[in-house]
């Protein structure tokens, strides 16, 4: 039985699908460097000429991606050791001002930090990937794009001509085992937790915005303190902060002040157009019903917002995963969801084709995520006026409701903010269980059918499940039974990503529908669409009915 990919949580290298889609040729070695203009965290000005007469180290990068943290600290030791001779910059790519304020807040660095908010600068130099360095000579002359190291800049500080690296050949990212990398032998990962502090879930809303900062230092200094990040900041999700920290150091959360209790924040997965016509939204349009006028918002790994057929119908964004505002979808399964949905097409159109989208990208690309970025990315849903969410994600299996989970618990909150909520049931073959969030009460939970209108092999059920959507079953086969929709042409054209990625094989090629426009998937994460784009059609046609009506 084939059933959808979930796929690892292993991160070996950041690409950058937030630089736009049309980057410069590549820097080289020997080329004059593109001047700019950016502005550190105290407000001075920075253009080339500020290195004074020395040589200047560029490193793009941006303080959530792993590898660029583990970098951060050679940064320092570079910038110290040959401070007279070399300036040395951190250009955060595609964040904006405060975000980079939040990491870096009571650290002292050495070398400075610039961000690059619209990832302009980033552009220039046809960054494509993250870290990237790039050395300069005191003439503004290149003489090194690629990875850096304190043995490498003493070289180059001296003039020894170093050999230029080959075009940036990314490492294989269908090799996604730990055990593969030295450096996880030696380092365990990071676990993240969500922390409640003791206080009301409203207290930080009634604070003074001073106040309020002087509590994000605070805590920030102490999770320093005990070798722990902050990656959710005090006052973006009512009583709580969310915390990175080494699995050896886990029992010193308490020393967090104010801290009051502490849960793992779960890993959430992804789950993996004739269908339109299953459902009969063909009704709906012959009586001019598409959905003109309600926004869906896709809690995804991001929307390819530069498709075709889905060109203009993002209105709003959100990166909750790597804290920027670009959901731009470079795993694919967002993409499809959204065509789903919103799809202009002539073929493969979308059941309500008329709806604005809003995407709010909280998993990675490789189709993970976790519990924090999902919550807020329902709470932006709320705040920018969705009338339907789409959660074709999940983690766990439960027999019965989960409102005590933090997703359930955001989604309730959404449908008694009048919000309609579909969520899908899950691909584990289990007629008894369904995944979280599906499993919240006021959740419209759906599980799949094949296009006979049987049972999907896979879909999960059991009596918190509410109906039942087009997900298509087996793979293969000239009628395709699986569900077509658009593609991510991030994905498509970049040869490091894959949305099929088999025993680290990439098999997109096999299920591609006119050229690279389209993708072939199954799953009940493909029959939740089906039935947020129906909720569409319902409330442009009774605007007025409430979630629990729809």
């Amino acid at each position: 039985m084939n059933r959808p990919i979930k796929y690892g949580l292993i991160l070996l290298l950041a690409t950058l699908s937030t630089v736009s889609a049309q980057i410069p040729a590549p820097i080289r070695v020997d080329m004059p460097a593109p001047d700019f203009s950016l502005v550190n965290l105290n407000g001075q000005s920075f253009h080339l000429n500020a290195a004074n007469d020395r040589d200047l180290l560029l490193v793009f990068g941006t303080t959530w991606c792993p590898h660029c943290r583990d970098l951060m600290p050679q940064l320092s030791d570079i910038q110290e050791r040959f401070s007279t001779r070399l300036a040395v910059w951190f250009i955060c790519v595609r964040q904006n001002e405060q975000t980079v304020l939040d990491f870096y807040r009571g650290q002292a660095m050495s070398y400075e930090v610039l961000p690059d908010s619209t990832g302009s600068v980033a552009a220039a130099y046809g960054i494509d990937r993250i870290p990237t360095s790039v050395y300069l000579d005191r003439n503004e002359t290149i003489r090194w794009v690629g990875p850096i190291n304190i043995g490498l800049v003493a070289d180059l500080i001296e003039g020894i001509v170093v050999p230029e690296p080959p075009a940036k050949p990314a490492p294989d990212l269908k090799v996604r085992n730990l055990t593969e990398s030295p450096a996880n032998k030696t380092k365990a990962p990071a676990r993240r937790f969500i922390i409640d502090l003791d206080e009301p879930e409203d207290h930080a809303l009634h604070l003074t915005q001073q106040t309020r900062q002087l509590r994000r230092d605070r805590l920030h200094t102490a999770a320093r303190r005990i070798g722990g990040t902050i990656i959710h900041d005090y006052g973006k999700w009512k009583n709580k902060i969310v915390v990175d920290i080494s699995p050896n150091q886990v029992d010193r959360l308490r020393e967090l002040p104010g801290f009051r209790s502490a849960k793992e924040d779960t890993k959430v997965h992804a789950l993996l157009a004739d269908s339109a016509y299953q459902i009969h939204a063909d009704y709906a349009w012959a009586n001019a019903i598409t959905g003109q006028g309600v926004k869906v918002c896709v809690v995804d790994t991001g929307i390819d917002y530069t498709h075709p057929d889905l060109r203009n119908k993002v209105v709003g964004q959100i990166n909750t995963f790597e804290g920027t505002d670009d959901a731009m979808d470079d795993n694919g399964h967002g993409t499809h969801v959204a065509g789903i949905i919103a799809s202009e097409g002539l073929v493969y159109r979308g059941v309500s084709n008329d709806v604005s989208l809003l995407a709010a990208k909280v998993l990675g690309w490789n189709g993970d995520g976790y519990t924090s970025d999902v919550v807020l990315g329902i709470q932006w849903c709320v705040a920018e006026g969705a009338r339907v969410i789409n959660m074709s994600l999940g983690e766990g299996l439960y027999a019965d409701t989960c409102d005590n989970t933090e997703m359930a618990i955001a989604v309730n909150e959404a449908v008694d903010a009048g919000v309609v909520v579909v969520c899908a049931s899950g691909n584990d073959d289990n007629p008894h269980e369904i995944v979280s969030p599906a499993c919240a009460s006021k959740a419209i939970a759906v599980g799949s059918v094949d296009k006979t209108d049987a049972i999907s092999s896979y879909s999960d059920g059991g009596i918190e499940l509410d109906l039942v959507a087009p997900g298509g079953d087996q793979f293969g086969g000239s009628s395709y039974p699986e569900i077509v929709s658009t593609f991510s042409t991030l994905v498509a054209n970049d040869p490091d990503l894959c949305f099929y990625d088999i025993t680290q094989e990439c098999y997109d090629n096999y299920f591609v529908v006119d050229g690279n426009r389209y993708i072939r998937a199954v799953g009940t994460s493909m029959a939740a669409p089906h039935v947020a784009g129906a909720a569409a059609l319902i409330l442009e046609a009774s605007p007025d009915l409430t979630a629990q009506q729809v």
